[in-house]
């Protein structure tokens, strides 16, 4: 909301101030700020009374007014739409006024492919569900058996076929799997590689990282940053690809990139 100060730099404004005159410019906010701010008072007020009397908390939950129409769901694009309308576990017609926001959204979250939940009382009669689902860069295989990991780490969401996920190996910490979801993160984001591009991200403790693409060419990044050595690989990638297969790219140099074209 914006807000107008008063300013009294003129002799006419000063005169209107001690004349007890109201200057025209000094007018805080807006009638439709106004209003707004009305309409917020008494839904506090409204709420207030509906959580401290039982009579008027039962009669507006009795109210048609706020008998649930429906529930939207944004976000969802890997889980099972049914799975989270069972977790949500309202139906059409019942008190929004009712609805347990936090149990429900714990529920959610323990949907498959659900990585968090936000879930909002739209008033008078909504639910309005956002979720963010996990975005898997790779898999990983260890005592714990194959996992999915997220750019931020590992998960043990388990749903679709892993075969068309980079391979995490030589890893021996979470550390280096975080740092291998990051790098993953990052060619992804600047459209150098796809996920079904790249067959092997693999970790040396000295050397750092590199992957493997499908096709058989070898990328070594090294150690973070990665941000900067991916920028400089997207530059040069099309013209190294236009010279052939590529055997191999080193990216961690300062001031150069090693590219090694396959013989024809």
């Amino acid at each position: 909301m914006s807000r107008d100060y008063k300013h009294y730099t003129s002799r006419d404004g000063n005169d209107r101030k001690r004349k007890g005159k109201k200057d025209p410019r000094s007018t805080s906010g807006s009638p439709k700020s106004g209003l707004f701010l009305i309409f917020l008072l008494f839904l506090g007020i409204g709420f207030g009374a509906y959580k401290l009397s039982p009579a008027l908390s039962q009669r507006l939950s009795d109210s048609d007014y706020f008998s649930i129409s429906g529930v939207d769901v944004i976000g969802v694009e890997r889980a099972d739409r049914d799975e989270i309308a069972r977790a949500v576990g309202v139906t059409v017609g019942e008190s929004v006024l009712e609805t347990d926001l936090l149990a429900m959204r714990d529920r959610i979250e323990a949907v498959t492919w659900i990585k968090t939940a936000e879930v909002i009382r739209e008033l008078p009669s909504k639910i309005v569900i956002r979720v963010e689902e996990h975005m898997p860069v790779g898999v990983i295989i260890d005592e714990n058996g194959t996992r999915f990991v997220d750019p931020d780490g590992m998960t043990a969401v388990m749903g679709e076929a892993v075969d068309s996920y980079p391979l995490f190996v030589n890893m021996d910490t979470t550390e280096e799997v975080i740092e291998a979801a990051r790098l993953m993160d990052v060619l992804l984001t600047h459209e150098v590689v796809t996920l079904e591009s790249v067959s092997v991200v693999t970790c040396d403790p000295i050397m750092g990282y590199e992957i493997v693409t499908r096709e058989g060419t070898r990328i070594h990044v090294g150690k973070e940053p990665f941000e900067k050595k991916v920028e400089r690989l997207k530059i040069i990638l099309p013209d190294a690809l236009a010279r052939g297969s590529i055997e191999y790219i080193y990216l961690d140099m300062d001031d150069r990139i090693v590219v090694k074209n396959e013989a024809p």
